[in-house]
C-alpha cells in the first residue's frame, strides 16, 4: 500500500511562525528537528508521517502518532 499526503507550505510556516519551535516539538522528535533546514523540510516531514501512517491503515491518531514515525 503506498500513502500519499499533501500539506500547503504556508500553512507550517504561519504555524510555525505563531508558534515557534514549539510548534515543530508537536510533530517532529528532537533528532528530527535539527534536520529541518526551511518550512518546505518541515511540511515534507509532516506529509511524510501523515502518508506513512495512511499507509498503515490507521492515519495520526491513538493507534499511530507523529512521534512513533521517525525520519532520518
Amino acid at each position: 500500500m503506498i500513502g500519499i499526503d499533501i500539506v500547503k507550505i504556508s500553512r507550517i510556516e504561519k504555524f510555525s511562525k505563531r508558534f515557534g519551535e514549539k510548534a515543530l516539538k508537536k510533530f517532529l522528535l528532537e533528532d528530527e528537528i535539527l534536520l529541518v533546514k526551511n518550512h518546505k523540510t518541515a511540511s515534507g516531514f509532516w506529509a511524510a508521517k501523515e502518508a506513512c501512517s495512511k499507509a498503515l491503515g490507521v492515519g495520526i491518531g491513538a493507534e499511530c502518532s507523529f512521534f512513533d514515525i521517525k525520519i532520518y
